[in-house]
């Protein structure tokens, strides 16, 4: 009879854990904040190439996640005494539609903030919020969300998470939605006060570091974290990377990041093994910064070229999409630039997008 019973309750405790954990898997399926296929624009220039046109048609691609300019820390030195000489949040970088959008996809506006410049400005959230639906205006945009990309850390914390607050405020007087990018780093703090964020699945290793083999991505750090997904109070999806850099250093030094720079040219550059490049001969180089013309490079600097392989990949998104089942009803790639996804075949670009490899 006891025997009968102990199996009964076994049977019992089975059923119920079954229960909880497809009880679980469905709350993060009805979490997800949205469905379909995203990617992301983050350059100064709106203009597709017809590559990159048919990469959103062929990918049935959606939604648009679209930066539209950078807020910065800058010295005011000429508008007035009493601001001279402080640093101000300012604009930069903002984009500029060299064609008009005429796109199918929904765009999502997104604002890139320091955040050193989060307490200087108390108006700051409204002053953003007024920058980004001006600017919506004039370029013919439609928008129903707006998301905040910032690097923050524990120690400014608060001070972002007021200003989303004043963010979301403002948003929800005309039933708009705020979202925020989270990085891997960011898992052990808060969730911050948004309708969901965007998992950003990559610069995950210190890029200033020569002996870090691939700062774009690590299998190693998403494990660290992934763990955490379960219990993260708040919707998500996931931004993976198809995108490449090369990092400049003079002798253990970083220097900057390189762009359009062709680490093949055998007259420039030698290889001195995996992804390791020295440079040959001195040229003037292009970073991603906007206010930098030409970074000097010298003989004996060394070129770290990171990509991620498709394998790596794969690896990250079972990792993260076992540990929360609703990750793969929206999938973002970073970024809509065909320098960038060329080094992919369409069926790889396709496997990140799908739920299963």
């Amino acid at each position: 009879m006891r025997a009968r019973t102990f199996y009964i309750l076994v049977a019992f405790v089975s059923v119920m854990l079954s229960v909880t954990s497809c009880k679980e898997s469905e709350q993060h399926k009805q979490k997800a904040p949205h469905n379909g296929h995203a990617v992301y624009y983050w350059r100064t220039t709106w203009q597709l190439t017809e590559k990159e046109k048919n990469f959103l048609k062929d990918n049935s691609v959606q939604r648009v996640y679209l930066r539209l300019f950078d807020v910065v820390n800058k010295y005011d030195d000429y508008d007035g005494v009493e601001q001279q000489g402080k640093l101000v949040p300012t604009p930069q970088a903002t984009l500029h539609f060299n064609e008009p959008y005429d796109l199918s996809c929904e765009v999502v506006p997104v604002v890139y903030i320091t955040d050193d410049c989060l307490s200087a400005d108390t108006l700051l959230a409204d002053k953003v919020v007024t920058r980004v639906a001006q600017f919506c205006e004039t370029n013919d945009l439609l928008w129903n969300e707006l998301q905040i990309d910032c690097d923050w850390r524990k120690s400014t914390r608060d001070a972002y998470f007021c200003f989303l607050e004043k963010v979301r405020s403002k948003l929800k007087a005309h039933n708009r939605s705020l979202s925020s990018t989270i990085r891997l780093h960011q898992f052990s703090q808060p969730a911050p006060p948004v309708d969901y964020g965007v998992l950003m699945c990559y610069n995950t290793g210190d890029l200033t570091d020569k002996k870090t083999l691939n700062a774009i991505l690590s299998t190693r750090e998403v494990r660290t974290y992934a763990g955490k997904l379960k219990d993260y109070p708040l919707p998500l999806s996931v931004a993976y990377p198809v995108f490449s850099w090369k990092r400049l250093f003079r002798g253990n030094n970083f220097v900057a990041l390189l762009r359009d720079t062709d680490i093949d040219d055998s007259t420039t550059f030698k290889k001195c093994g995996s992804g390791v490049y020295e440079v040959c001969q001195s040229f003037s180089a292009v970073t991603p910064d906007p206010t930098i013309f030409g970074m000097p490079v010298y003989p004996g600097d060394t070129v770290r070229y990171d990509f991620v392989p498709t394998d790596t990949l794969k690896l990250v998104k079972q990792l993260l999409e076992n540990e929360y089942a609703g990750l793969h009803q929206q999938v973002i790639i970073y970024s809509l630039n065909e320098k960038d996804f060329s080094k992919y075949t369409q069926n790889e670009i396709e496997s990140i997008y799908t739920s299963s490899w």
